[in-house]
Order: structure tokens, then sequence, then C-alpha cells
């Protein structure tokens, strides 16, 4: 009978740390047609692509969190999440990127975290985004208004500010009356693509502020890089600064978001992104979103400039709270046709999307 109690004594130890700690899968998975045309279709410039393509409204995912409560207001918790590819199977990174050594599958690349959160705030170390490099782009649009320019137009090789950096520690501060601020910092030596070899990328650090009451919500944030020299003589720093505020109105909701880079080569990129959601009820609602790329001079890989102006409307029906359909149209106007062939462009979307 004792054997029977000690047993059970044992078990019971080992039960209750495991119950104490919450574990969660989520994410969020879209697809759709996209017919997508320019308006040159020579062999040296962009071609029309018609097909089926994911992430135009929202990036598909697979979260997997969890928590811990430690007593005495102490907090453990970790994330990993990954990309989904719906349209080709893909789990995780197509590449390695900067990851060390050939063969290391980079499965958890749109970040990998343990944080340690109590009265003092959270303190956070892995792969992680810097939110002063890429989080002030706030929309009521999705994806389709975020501020892309900063990084995929006019930009140079090596240059990525914000998205998931490696090596990473970070401090945010409590929220207080709907503030919060963070610092960052993203260590060089772990951006090493071999033993003896640096990523053009370096270091990255970074402070980021958000305030949120009521219909107001305002972000704003700063990051430097610093390039490794030994990679190129022509490297050099690299830096954005960003701030954005979206309202709403209660029959319409609507966002504002300014940003500026100083990319390798002295590249300087100014983008200037606003967006609107109206309800029209029954789940339907309109977006539009407008958008403003300018850049001072072309990098290495342009010989003309990449300056242009893009419009998007939208329709999307909510089917219940987890599932969405899209249908949208997007022109994108440019003062030039760059060295990579891109030219005035319209794309045509319809998909759907679902959270789980």
């Amino acid at each position: 009978m004792k054997k029977h109690l000690i047993a059970a004594a044992v078990a019971a130890s080992f039960a209750a740390p495991a119950m104490a700690q919450n574990v969660t899968i989520s994410g969020y998975v879209e697809a759709g047609y996209q017919a997508l045309s320019h308006d040159r279709a020579a062999t040296s410039y962009l071609q029309d692509i018609t097909g089926v393509v994911g992430g135009i409204f929202g990036s598909s995912r697979l979260v997997i969190g969890g928590s811990e409560d430690l007593g005495g207001g102490l907090k453990a918790g970790f994330r990993l999440e990954s990309s989904l590819d719906v349209t080709t199977g893909r789990f995780g990174s197509s590449s390695l990127g900067n990851q060390a050594g050939a063969g290391n599958a980079e499965i958890f690349n749109r970040g990998a975290e343990i944080n340690l959160a109590g009265a003092f705030g959270m303190v956070r170390l892995g792969q992680f985004d810097h939110q002063g490099g890429e989080n002030t782009d706030v929309n009521v649009a999705g994806n389709i208004a975020l501020a892309t320019g900063m990084t995929s137009q006019a930009s140079a090789t090596g240059v990525e500010i914000g998205t998931d950096r490696k090596s990473s520690i970070a401090y945010r501060s409590p929220t207080i009356n709907g503030f919060y601020a963070e610092l960052q910092h993203s260590f060089a030596d772990g951006q090493k693509t071999s033993s003896t070899t640096e990523s053009a990328a370096g270091s990255v650090s970074s402070v980021f502020a958000q305030y949120a009451a009521g219909p107001l919500e305002i972000r704003a944030g700063h990051a430097t890089q610093k390039s490794m020299g030994t990679v190129s003589a022509s490297n050099d720093d690299a830096s954005r600064t960003g701030v954005g505020m979206k309202v709403d109105f209660g029959v319409a909701s609507a966002s504002v978001h300014y940003a500026k880079a100083t990319l390798i080569n002295q590249v300087k990129n100014d983008e200037v992104v606003a967006s609107v959601n109206i309800p029209l009820g029954n789940g339907l609602d309109l977006r539009g979103v407008y958008r403003n790329f300018d850049t001072s001079n072309a990098d290495a890989t342009t010989t003309a400039t990449a300056d242009n102006k893009e419009y998007t409307v939208a329709l999307a029906k909510a089917l219940s709270k987890r599932t969405t359909l899209f249908a949208a149209y997007t022109t994108q106007n440019r003062t030039s046709t760059d060295a990579s062939g891109a030219t005035d462009s319209e794309r045509f979307y319809l998909g759907v999307g679902h959270s789980f």
C-alpha cells in the first residue's frame, strides 16, 4: 500500500509542473489566384505571371508558443515560428541564408526565442525581428499595405535591417498607460556564414516605442546596421527610421506611415504609405492603399531610379472569425525602368485566408 502511495506522489510531482505550462499551436494560411502583368514583355524585362500565390494580405505561418508561471510574478516563455507555403508545400526557409554549416535546415525561419518576463518587463534571446527596423509600418489593410520598399526595391546586397536577425537579445519595458519601449541588439559574430567569413549584414541595434490607447496607436523606431568591412570595401553602415499611426474612427479606420533608410553605397530611400479600411456591413469591408516610394540614387545593381507609386483597392469578406475571402486590384506606376526590368504593372488577386 505504501509503495502505491509513494509512486502516486512521485507521479504527481512530475505532472504538476507539466500542467502549469501552457503550450499553443496557431498560425495563418493564405493562397489565391494572381494575374500579374507588366507594360513590357521582352526577355530582358519581367514577365507576366499567372497562377496561385500566397502572402498578399497575410503571411502564412505556423507558430508554436508556450509559457510557464514560475511564481513570484515571473514567467518563462518560448516562441518558434516557421513560414508556410501552401502553393509549394514548403515549410521553413527555402534557403539557408546566413545559417552556419551546409545542410542545416532553417525550419523556424520567422523566429525562435526564449524569454523571461516579470514586473521588470521582458528579456528575449534568440532569432527575431528588430521592431525598430520594420514594425513601424502600421496599417489597416494587411500585408498589401506594408512598407516593403526599404528592402525589396533599390536596396543592396547584405542589407536586412529588421527581419529575423540571429544571435539577438532584447529588453522590453513594462506597458504603462498603453506605452512600452524595446531595445534590441544582434551580434555580428552570430551572422557568420562560416568559421572565417562574416556576412555583410554584421550587427544590428534598434530602439522601438509603441503607444496604444482607445482608437489610437502610434509606433516609432530606429535601427542601425554595422556592415563588415572584411566582406567588401564598398560596404557602408545602413540605417532605417520609421513612424506610423493608425486611428479607428468607428465608421472607418485609417493609417499613415513614413520611413527613411540609408543603405549600403549610400542609397537613400523614402517611403510613405497610407491605408483605409471601411466596414460595409455583413462582414464585408473596403480597403484602400496608397504607397509612394522614392530613392535618391541607384545602387550598384541598378542603372535607373526605382521611384514608383502604387495604388490598391480591395474587398474582404469575413466568412467566420477565422476565414476571409479577398479580392484586390493593384497598379504600380514607375518613373522609369530599372536594370531588373521592373516597369509599370497591375495585379488582380482572388484569395482566401484562414487562421487557426
